[in-house]
């Protein structure tokens, strides 16, 4: 990445934006030696900007295309979960204050 100052790329605007545009290059503007702002190209920022959270209807759709258990698998997972969750409210409750 090239820096160049801040006053000079006020006078060589147009022709930065051009080799953004056209070259795809990228610019750090410089305030006393310290770069304090970038002129880059839109797919820069693109790629860089976080990912947005899917909708409901989007992770409806992805769901539904995963792939299915088998119904005997199905029906032994669901059996052991009862079983967990049976078995998890039985556990003895702790009580940390307890003398």
């Amino acid at each position: 990445m090239t820096t160049i100052s801040i006053s000079e790329a006020k006078e060589k605007l147009g022709a930065l934006s051009e080799k953004v545009l056209h070259q795809g290059e990228s610019f750090g503007l410089t305030q006393d030696d310290q770069v304090v702002a970038l002129i880059v190209p839109p797919q820069a920022l693109s790629a860089a900007s976080p990912q947005r959270f899917p909708t409901g209807a989007e992770l409806a759709e992805y769901y539904a295309r995963l792939p299915r258990l088998p119904p005997d698998e199905a029906e032994a997972f669901a059996r052991d979960v009862e079983v967990a969750i049976a078995e998890g409210n039985r556990a003895p409750q702790f009580d940390p204050w307890a003398p």
